[in-house]
């Protein structure tokens, strides 16, 4: 996970997350291992969503909104 790694390497989070101006490639190619490694760790979905969106994985920033145009009505119930 990204804090073990930091402190592994003895840097903080805050410092990793700085990487990202600098080396954007690189940061994101690291974001998807952590994020493969979040995924293949048999946690419960919710622990890694949580995870996954504390330490932008994802790069949401906003909640999607699902919109469903279809009429039940009219396609004959």
């Amino acid at each position: 996970n990204v804090a073990g790694f930091c402190r592994s390497v003895g840097i903080s989070v805050s410092a990793f997350r700085s990487l990202a101006r600098r080396f954007p490639d690189d940061y994101l190619t690291a974001l998807a291992f952590f994020e493969d490694a979040a995924i293949n760790s048999g946690a419960t979905a919710s622990l890694i969503s949580l995870y996954l969106k504390e330490y932008d994985c994802w790069g949401q920033t906003e909640e999607d909104e699902v919109t469903c145009d279809h009429d039940i009505f009219s396609a004959g119930a």
